[in-house]
């Protein structure tokens, strides 16, 4: 943030956007929302045009890229997550949490999904409503504080985490091997295992409790065992696995559309 700040005050004024993939999604997020009344880049809302993301990790609930599925009751497994998006209303940006009479979608979040017609779900941008994706979103900040150069590794690291919440609830049996040789089944056989500890036809957006931690533990799964290898549909936005669409293509169109809506240098 302070190094967005610096840059365009720098070379302000300037019309200006955010874009970002994962983390780096996560990021562009919260520097748009620092441009809203009280935020730190507040003084340079009048440049701001707008951006997207692909697998945000702030996506609000209901928020998707025009021409993109809503992926459903699913938000971004961050703590923090965008409530409002910037509409281009009579030559102006505003924010709201639905769409204005005449406004131009400013900001898009891929996301892929199998509402879209995707193979999987990409976890990141989407954690089910509710106290499963409380849980997802706790663990999810313990694993950032030990690293995020190594997608798979880290998602391993998240699934174990979330095993581990299991295990502490009590709710497992007692198996040889603990906890590792739960790991060793493999992903798949982990969720066999584990939907088989709790009601089968339990509503992942209302389970609280001990099946609000083992349906943590069976999102994370999932996504290790996604079609395509492992933290598929994360990995993937440009298409180059089948199953998937290409997203980036669509961002770039996205852009090419609001960037005209702009003058190239508004007053400061």
């Amino acid at each position: 943030m302070n190094w967005t700040q610096a840059w365009l005050a720098a070379h302000w004024p300037t019309t200006w956007g955010v874009g970002g993939y994962s983390q780096g999604g996560e990021d562009a997020a919260r520097v748009a929302l620092a441009t809203l009344p009280g935020g730190q880049l507040e003084q340079f809302a009048a440049g701001f045009i707008g951006g997207y993301t692909l697998g945000n990790p702030c996506r609000g609930l209901g928020f998707h890229a025009p021409g993109i599925a809503d992926p459903g009751q699913y938000h971004g497994i961050s703590p923090v997550n965008m409530t409002m998006l910037p509409w281009f209303v009579n030559g102006e940006v505003v924010w709201s949490a639905t769409q204005p009479p005449g406004g131009i979608q400013l900001w898009a979040d891929y996301v892929h999904s199998p509402a879209n017609g995707d193979a999987g779900l990409d976890m990141y941008a989407a954690v089910p409503v509710g106290q499963v994706g409380v849980d997802m979103t706790d663990v999810y900040q313990f694993a950032t504080q030990q690293q995020l150069n190594d997608p798979v590794a880290f998602m391993q690291s998240m699934s174990t985490d979330l095993l581990k919440t299991v295990s502490d609830s009590g709710v497992l049996p007692k198996l040889a091997g603990g906890l590792p040789g739960l790991l060793a089944l493999g992903a798949g056989s982990l969720v066999e295992f584990l939907v088989g500890l709790i009601d089968k036809n339990r509503d992942v957006t209302q389970a609280t409790g001990t099946d609000a931690a083992v349906l943590a533990a069976v999102q994370g799964m999932n996504f290790l065992a996604a079609p395509g290898g492992p933290t598929a549909p994360h990995i993937t936005y440009y298409g180059e696995l089948a199953g998937y669409s290409d997203m980036v293509d669509l961002g770039v169109a996205f852009l090419n559309k609001i960037c005209p809506l702009f003058p190239a240098c508004p007053a400061a």
